[in-house]
C-alpha cells in the first residue's frame, strides 16, 4: 500500500456459485498449472450490479488463465463480528466457506475489508481486523490449505463513504489495506495490492453510480492485474 512499491495483480473472491471458465482467445499461458481458483469476498467479487456474472473479474480472470471459478462471495460479508442487519454477517461465522484444500493446482483468494471499512464505528480497529484475520488463515491452514497458494488482496479503491454514519475514510481504507499485507508477509501468503491497482488505473472511473461496486471496466481492469500477477506466481 505504500506509494511507489511495485505494482502487483492480485485477486480475492467470495463465491456464489462453481464456474467453468473456457480459455479466451490469445489468452497468455500460465507458469503454473492450474485446476480451480476459489474465492472468498463480498459483493465486488460476487459481481453486483453486473449484467450478468462473465462480466465479473474472478470470472473474467479465470477465463485467461483457463481455470475453473469457485466463487464463494456472499454481498455484505465482514471480517467483524456483530455486524449490523441487513449485511452478510462475519466470515468468523461463516468459515465453512473455506474449502478444503483438494488439488495441488488450487489456489485461494481472499479479499475482504470492504464493508468492514463502510460500517466501522472505531472500535474495530485495525489490530482486531487483524486478528480477525489470522483466523481465517488458520482455519485455511487446518484444511490444508499451503499458505504459498493462498492470495490475500486487499481491499479495493472506495469513491463513497456515505453509506453508514460510522467512520468510514481513505485513511482506514489504506489503514486495512496495510493490514492485509502485513498479515500476508507474516504468513507467507501472496499479496496483491488492489487498492493501488484500482487507484492508480481509473480509480471512480471504474465505480459504478454507487461509488462502491465495480462497472465493466473496472471489473476488466482488475481481472487484468490479477492475470499478469498470476504469470509471475512460480512454484
Amino acid at each position: 500500500m505504500k506509494p511507489g512499491s511495485q505494482k502487483i495483480i492480485i485477486i480475492i473472491l467470495t463465491l456464489t456459485g462453481l464456474f467453468s471458465c473456457k480459455k479466451v482467445n490469445n489468452s497468455p499461458v500460465a507458469n503454473n498449472k492450474v485446476d480451480t481458483v476459489f474465492f472468498i469476498g463480498d459483493s465486488i467479487d460476487a459481481g453486483y450490479g453486473l449484467a450478468d456474472n462473465t462480466l465479473r473479474h474472478t470470472t473474467l480472470f479465470c477465463a485467461q488463465i483457463n481455470a475453473t471459478e469457485a466463487n464463494y462471495a456472499i454481498l455484505g460479508l465482514t471480517m467483524q463480528d456483530g455486524t449490523p442487519t441487513g449485511y452478510g454477517g462475519s466470515i468468523l461465522t461463516q468459515l465453512n466457506l473455506i474449502p478444503n484444500f483438494s488439488g495441488k493446482n488450487n489456489y485461494l483468494y481472499i479479499m475482504l475489508g470492504t464493508n468492514d471499512v463502510e460500517i466501522n464505528s472505531g472500535v474495530y480497529t485495525a489490530a482486531l481486523f487483524k486478528s480477525s484475520y489470522q483466523v481465517v488463515l488458520n482455519n485455511a491452514a487446518s484444511k490444508g490449505w499451503p499458505l504459498k497458494r493462498i492470495m490475500l488482496v486487499s481491499p479495493p479503491y472506495i469513491g463513497n463513504y456515505s453509506f453508514s454514519t460510522f467512520l468510514s475514510s481513505p485513511a482506514r481504507l489504506q489503514e486495512y489495506g496495510d493490514t492485509v499485507q502485513s498479515v500476508a508477509k507474516i504468513n507467507g501468503t501472496q499479496f496483491l495490492d488492489m487498492y493501488m491497482i484500482t487507484n492508480d488505473n481509473g480509480a471512480a472511473s471504474l465505480l459504478d453510480a454507487d461509488g462502491l461496486h465495480y462497472n465493466v471496466l473496472g471489473n476488466q481492469v482488475m481481472a487484468n492485474a490479477e492475470t499478469a500477477n498470476f504469470m509471475q506466481w512460480k512454484f
